[in-house]
């Protein structure tokens, strides 16, 4: 990704220590029979509340109750060990991006392979805890909510561009609308970080519903493990962009009528090789930013055009056409993907198209 959010704490992670207090102390550490008591003091007052407002959608006594009784009965107390120790592997996101040989990440798949109504059941109740659990009124007035959370997180990552993407915008403190917020690890796929924030991060509405969707970062199509940025990572990346223009076939470069296969992109960062390859293929990078150099109103054409401009009204020569839009476009990196802007206008330099 492009830069890295910095992480910002909430009273909204009181929701994965109740599920890591289900986790360990009720389902992993079965009683012979199920009962409210189980649950610490804070956890069962507020499931006592959840259930008497709505007990037409049983949230979580009833799920709560399944779970247990299924890892008492259908898991050994080996797997009932193993299961505990995938929690905790799952809410280390950033060791798993970063494909730590010592902490492998766990699907509902093996989880299904231990018991199919386990997986079945562990899913239904973690997607339900982001989906419905948090915006109950028993857990809005402890806890808070996701559009506060957003108020105090922008606050903080003041950068109004989505880092995965760099091309649309990301909503500011002072609006009314809160971003979407992308389960990194798909929570379809990864039990036990539904709720986790170390797991979420807002992104833009085109990276979130028309890109990434379910894509595993940490997985390739194969199944084989691999390496992804951590959104929240203390260093950011560095990322580097090289832009070539290339004939296609014995076809001279025409700015007016460039193509995808005109463009060459090299992305760099130092050590990030298998991170940088990740990035692209989730939300289709190089894809789209070949599109972008391709258009001609708000993209290459219209950049290149800037440069001309320069040259024609100011009586500038080429290199100080350049250097005149390069010094406007690095004082704001992230803006109007002048990320992209300045590497393009290079290769059209050395293309040879801005004389």
């Amino acid at each position: 990704m492009l830069y890295n959010y910095q992480y910002v704490p909430h009273k909204l992670e009181k929701l994965q220590q109740w599920l890591k207090h289900l986790v360990k102390d009720i389902w992993c550490t079965p009683k012979p029979r199920f009962t409210l008591t189980m649950l610490s003091p804070e956890f069962r007052q507020v499931e006592k509340e959840i259930f008497k407002a709505s007990r037409k959608n049983d949230y979580l006594r009833g799920p709560i109750r399944k779970i247990h009784n299924l890892c008492r009965d259908k898991l050994s107390a080996k797997q009932r060990s193993d299961f505990s120790k995938w929690f905790d592997n799952n809410i280390k996101i950033e060791s798993l991006c970063e494909g730590r040989a010592d902490i492998s990440p766990v699907t509902y798949e093996d989880i299904k392979a231990l018991n199919t109504n386990l997986a079945r059941e562990l899913e239904a109740f973690c997607t339900n805890l982001w989906t419905e659990v948090r915006k109950l009124k028993p857990i809005t007035d402890r806890l808070g909510t996701l559009e506060e959370h957003f108020k105090d997180f922008r606050k903080l990552n003041r950068t109004a561009i989505c880092p995965y993407c760099g091309i649309s915008r990301i909503e500011g403190e002072f609006s009314d609308i809160q971003e979407d917020y992308d389960h990194f690890l798909p929570k379809g796929t990864y039990p036990f970080n539904a709720v986790a924030l170390r797991n979420l991060a807002p992104i833009c509405d085109k990276c979130n519903k028309k890109y990434k969707l379910q894509k595993d970062p940490l997985h390739n199509q194969t199944g084989l493990r691999r390496k992804a940025f951590f959104s929240y990572a203390a260093v950011n990346s560095s990322i580097k962009f090289n832009l070539q223009l290339v004939p296609i076939g014995a076809s001279p470069i025409d700015p007016q009528k460039l193509l995808p296969a005109n463009i060459q992109i090299n992305i760099t960062s130092p050590g990030k090789a298998e991170e940088i390859e990740v990035w692209k293929e989730v939300f289709e990078i190089e894809q789209r930013y070949k599109d972008i150099c391709c258009q001609k109103e708000s993209g290459g054409n219209y950049w290149l055009e800037q440069v001309l401009g320069e040259l024609k009204f100011k009586g500038n020569n080429p290199a100080q056409a350049l250097a005149t839009i390069k010094r406007a476009a690095s004082a704001s990196k992230w803006a109007d993907v002048n990320f992209i802007k300045l590497p393009f206008l290079e290769a059209c330099d050395a293309a040879g198209l801005i004389r």
